[in-house]
Parts: C-alpha cells; structure tokens; sequence
C-alpha cells in the first residue's frame, strides 16, 4: 500500500470478498452494520457485520464482514414470467435507494432494464423503476413478491442509460433516466 502520486492509497476494505460488475454502494439510512453492492447482472448483495460488536472497530479488519445474496432480480422476474433482465450494453440492475423511512416500512427502490415479449410477440426492451420490500422474515432480504413496478418504459438502445436515485433532503425520490441513446 504505497503512495500513489496524488498521495492517496488504495486498501482492500473487504479483503476475500468478489463482486461481479458492481456499479453502486448503498447504506440503509442510520443502519451502521450495512452495506449493499449492486452488480450490473442482477445481484444485490448485503455485506453484514461492519462493526465489530458495537465498538465501532471496522469488523473487517478482524474478517468478520459476511457476503450474502439481498435481491436475486433474473430469479424474481422468471419467477413472474416477465421476461429477463437484459445487460447487454448499458442495460442492467443500476441502482438502489432506500427510503429515508426504511426501518419503519421496509421500501427500497431499484432501477433495471428488462427484455419482455409485446403483445405481438417481440422482443423488446424496457427501462423500470421499481419498489419492492424487505421481507417479513429476514430483514436482509428482499420479498421476491414485493415489486410494484411504478415507471415502465420501452427503450430502443441499449445505450445512453442512466438509472442512479436517491432521495433527497426534500424526502423525494429523484430517478435519471438517459435520452433513449442510438445514433441521431
């Protein structure tokens, strides 16, 4: 771990642990044993035990951090035939936020892009926003059941995609969407 020339050091924060295009981090709000990744294919994962025992010593650095699946999208969408998700280009599983009353209802929204016959039978490609819930029985977990799907859109290309939220200091959810992308 050596200086670079900016004077910063690079650390392994979670020494062991392998994610697969990772594209956001996310905490629940004033949850300090927390963390989520969310992978590019699909994935969230909650990574537990950030303090070690409620003494404010970063767990990782005695190996106590554990990995675990929250959300597994491609299983939730076949689950309830609704296609796949789609990672081609700038598609994917983009974001997470929870909202700032997370401890209280359970919701936690995500953005992602899916594929979906029309009623023609083609294919095509959507841009969603979605809330879903932390289950009943396992708070780090998502309730498979749980999407309400609030904005669906069908997008043409698979590039130019946004898909970062967050809520603001105004309690409101702010979504980017992209401008649809392809040539002209």
């Amino acid at each position: 771990n050596l200086p670079t020339a900016t004077g910063y050091v690079s650390t392994d924060a979670f020494p062991g642990l392998k994610f697969r295009f990772p594209l956001a981090i996310e905490t629940v709000p004033g949850d300090r044993d927390r963390l989520f990744v969310v992978e590019k294919e699909g994935i969230i994962e909650v990574l537990t035990g950030l303090e070690a025992e409620g003494r404010g010593v970063p767990a990782a650095a005695e190996g106590g951090v554990k990995k675990k699946v929250f959300m597994d999208l491609p299983a939730i969408l076949a689950a309830h035939h609704e296609g796949r998700l789609n990672t081609d280009g700038e598609w994917g599983l983009k974001s997470l936020a929870f909202h700032p009353e997370f401890a209280r209802n359970g919701y936690l929204y995500v953005s992602y892009d899916f594929a979906s016959p029309d009623p023609n039978g083609q294919w095509r490609s959507y841009n969603r926003l979605a809330r879903f819930s932390v289950s009943q029985q396992d708070r780090d977990a998502v309730d498979a059941n749980s999407e309400v799907p609030l904005i669906t859109q069908v997008d043409l290309a698979s590039n130019h995609n946004a898909g970062d939220l967050h809520f603001g200091p105004d309690g409101y959810l702010y979504y980017s969407m992209g401008d649809e992308g392809a040539g002209n």
